[in-house]
């Protein structure tokens, strides 16, 4: 309190002349590296989802080349049990023979399935992925251009395991 009892007191303010320069400055270089900062964070994203997308398209081209394989060998032993079957009515084989053919085509058909089921799980996959609905994606023509030459992708164990020995 002054003298005369009022709580105001006069005086001249120079801090906005004096550091209004510099405070501005500062605040235009803030301003600049939150805008790189939201386009690094932007373009991080992006390649995250591209390289997801891409995960996704080449597990779904690996589940169908397992799918059409495995459908190959299923047929493969359908026709051996056949074989089988028709070499038990001529009298030529043991029935325990023919049942081991029939198991084998059995357990070859279980194969089969399990890899279409692969192939269901990898196209979701690849949808969600992508940000479509399945039924979407179905009606949509895939290319796999570029990855026959591709890899199979290596379960975490064994890809840790090569990159050990190839990487030393």
């Amino acid at each position: 309190r002054s003298e005369q009892g009022s709580p105001w007191t006069l005086g001249v303010v120079f801090d906005t002349l004096l550091t209004g320069r510099a405070r501005r400055a500062a605040q235009a270089d803030a301003a600049d590296a939150l805008a790189d900062e939201a386009v690094q964070r932007a373009a991080q994203t992006v390649w995250q989802v591209r390289q997801r997308v891409r995960s996704a398209q080449r597990a779904l081209y690996f589940a169908q080349q397992r799918a059409e394989a495995a459908d190959a060998a299923a047929a493969l032993q359908g026709a051996v049990a056949a074989a089988q079957q028709a070499r038990l009515a001529r009298g030529a084989i043991d029935a325990r023979e023919a049942l081991l053919a029939d198991e084998a085509h059995a357990e070859a058909a279980r194969q089969a399935a399990l890899a279409a089921d692969a192939v269901g799980r990898a196209r979701l996959d690849l949808a969600e992925a992508v940000g479509l609905p399945g039924t979407v994606l179905d009606t949509l023509a895939l290319r796999f251009d570029g990855l026959a030459d591709a890899e199979a992708p290596l379960p975490p164990a064994l890809a840790l395991q090569r990159a050990a020995l190839l990487h030393r």
